[in-house]
């Protein structure tokens, strides 16, 4: 679990910010393990392209059962896993329904 208390901490056995790093790590040749701050803005170092950025959406979507609104998709969310950690965050605390 995440040290924050953070609302992901919510999702039994799933960290935020472990599980959208992992992601990222994994899918990006460029990066070699370790190499990714949370703060790195993922555009600007060229680490996705645009199609990797809607794996990742479906990826956050399906792994914190959230649903990101079109209002949501844009650069900056994505831009890094501090960021993305942030949205996802958010979006859990909206009440479903």
């Amino acid at each position: 679990m995440h040290e924050s208390g953070s609302p992901t901490d919510a999702v039994p056995g799933v960290d935020a910010r472990e599980s959208i790093r992992d992601y990222i790590e994994a899918n990006t040749s460029a990066l070699g393990a370790g190499e990714l701050r949370d703060d790195d803005d993922i555009f600007d170092k060229g680490f996705v392209t645009s199609i990797f950025a809607m794996q990742l959406l479906a990826h956050i979507e399906n792994t914190f059962d959230i649903e990101v609104p079109d209002d949501y998709l844009n650069l900056q969310r994505f831009s890094s896993v501090e960021r993305m950690v942030e949205m996802v965050d958010e979006l859990r605390a909206v009440p479903s329904g």
